[in-house]
């Protein structure tokens, strides 16, 4: 059903955009302003940040391993 390298990708992706969620996360609580998005917004847009580049990253490993 799914190969190997697509398997890869998808992986890499998630763990960068789990990553990507605890930074955006961290930073908007240690922020101490009210002004800005809440906590919710800063983890999915650290999600999706990070699984952006997670994909990226993970194409071009798929790329160097064949």
């Amino acid at each position: 059903m799914i190969d190997a390298s697509l398997l890869s990708i998808l992986t890499t992706a998630f763990l960068y955009g789990v990553g990507g969620a605890v930074i955006g996360g961290v930073l908007r609580l240690l922020n101490k302003s009210e002004a800005g998005p809440s906590l919710s917004q800063s983890l999915a847009v650290g999600f999706l940040a990070g699984g952006c580049i997670g994909a990226i990253v993970g194409m071009f490993d798929s790329l160097l391993d064949s």
